[in-house]
């Protein structure tokens, strides 16, 4: 089956690169270089930016994130709200080459939190990343990566078990394929992606369980875009992603074959103007089929857009959009259709000071059972850089979910320090 898509996506590349005019390819000129907009706290500044550490042709960044917080409804439940504080504390190290030509490095990431009361509540994350670029060329590139990670899901999560003892557990190994090609005012991407995720049954009262198994899945998604800069500031573009996920067998806790595929046809912008506005929009249309009888296949329009702009040398808002089908984690359902929409507005008080708010709205439509939540989320937050080996953060959301099934209101704050060695 991955060898199918692997052709898939090496056929639409190849016949992309036919449909390129050779003389294009020998004009140097870059139609799709693009200046980030970067917020406050993400732009590089030598005087607070951590100093990589050298170790060969390599470069290794090390940080040590110490945390603290409250959290006003741990279970995420409307009935029974319980408070509790925590502290964290998450380790990271990652590594990348200095080279010129070609690109390896990777991350490793441990994030650990401990619930003063509810023991059940806390939980260790693991994550690896892996990855590479091959330069095939001064604008041609093939990159790969892998990944593999133990999650703990958050308790706002759709798929959550308010009676659970404890939340949501899995395992997800995966890895990718990705080539990239400009010619002129043409450019081609194409990626593979393989992931399979294995999660843990949750616990009940009463020594019972729930069966996971049914969320247990090897998902291949291939997907290819074209585009043509129509100048140095606009360029449009055709893009296409079709996902295959195989599920586990039918089994006496999993009353359906959850396998399906899903299309994903979008055609849109990627656009700057001047060094202050950048964006990339997209619509088009999904279309998800399902081998189970008892689930009707999903027609639906889809969109996606992000929108940066820099209203001052140290302001930045942000907008980003989207709608897409989504497998909820929720045993008699087979997809949810999620429609979301979000703000941001960073401020730069000094140069090392920074405030930001943000607001967010997020539909979910549900298939199969009559489910919908709509789901809200406020927050605000400041970011101090000391120095190059202390950062400060801290911050407060509200998260509300008005649903059929799990409704509830969540008041949480975070402190946390970063040190740099």
């Amino acid at each position: 089956m991955y060898s199918k898509y692997l052709t898939t996506v090496t056929g639409v590349v190849v016949f992309s690169l036919s449909t390129i005019p050779v003389s294009q390819a020998q004009n140097q000129e870059d139609y799709f270089e693009r200046t980030e907009s970067l917020s406050v706290t993400d732009r590089e500044d030598p005087a607070y930016d951590p100093e990589p550490i050298p170790l060969g042709s390599f470069e290794i960044l090390p940080e040590a994130i110490f945390s603290g917080g409250l959290n006003s409804n741990v279970l995420a439940n409307e009935i029974n709200e319980t408070d509790d504080t925590f502290v964290g504390f998450s380790p990271v190290v990652s590594i990348d080459s200095d080279w010129q030509r070609h690109a390896v490095g990777g991350e490793v990431v441990v994030d650990h939190r401990e619930y003063s009361d509810l023991s059940d509540e806390s939980r260790t994350n693991l994550k690896i990343k892996l990855r590479g670029r091959l330069d095939l060329g001064e604008k041609t590139a093939l990159v790969v990566n892998f990944v593999g990670e133990d999650v703990t899901e958050d308790r706002s999560a759709l798929s959550n078990l308010p009676n659970s003892i404890e939340p949501n557990e899995y395992t997800r190994v995966g890895g990718g394929l990705g080539f990239a090609h400009q010619a002129g005012r043409y450019l081609v991407q194409a990626k593979l992606a393989i992931n399979s995720y294995d999660h843990d049954d949750s616990e009940l009262a009463g020594d019972l369980f729930q069966d996971q198994d049914f969320r247990d899945r090897d998902e291949v998604s291939a997907s290819a875009r074209m585009a043509y800069a129509v100048n140095r500031k606009v360029a449009f573009y055709a893009q296409g992603t079709h996902t295959q996920a195989d599920y586990n067998p039918i089994t006496v806790f999993n009353a359906f074959n959850r396998d399906h595929s899903g299309s994903v046809l979008l055609v849109g912008s990627d656009f700057q103007f001047g060094d202050r506005v950048r964006g990339d929009i997209g619509v088009g249309y999904q279309y998800y089929t399902y081998d189970d009888a008892s689930f009707e296949d999903i027609s639906d329009v889809a969109f996606t857009g992000n929108v940066d702009v820099m209203l001052a040398d140290r302001t930045t808002f942000s907008a980003f959009a989207a709608r897409s089908v989504i497998d909820p984690g929720v045993a008699l359902s087979n997809a949810a259709i999620e429609t979301g929409a979000s703000v941001r507005l960073e401020q730069g008080l000094t140069s090392k000071l920074s405030v930001s708010g943000e607001a967010g709205f997020t539909q979910y439509a549900f298939e199969t059972i009559a489910r919908d939540d709509d789901r809200m989320n406020l927050a605000v937050g400041a970011n101090w850089k000391i120095n190059p080996s202390i950062w400060l953060e801290g911050g407060y959301e509200i998260l509300d979910q008005a649903s059929d099934f799990q409704s509830f209101t969540d008041n949480r704050v975070l402190l946390k320090m970063r040190i740099f060695p």
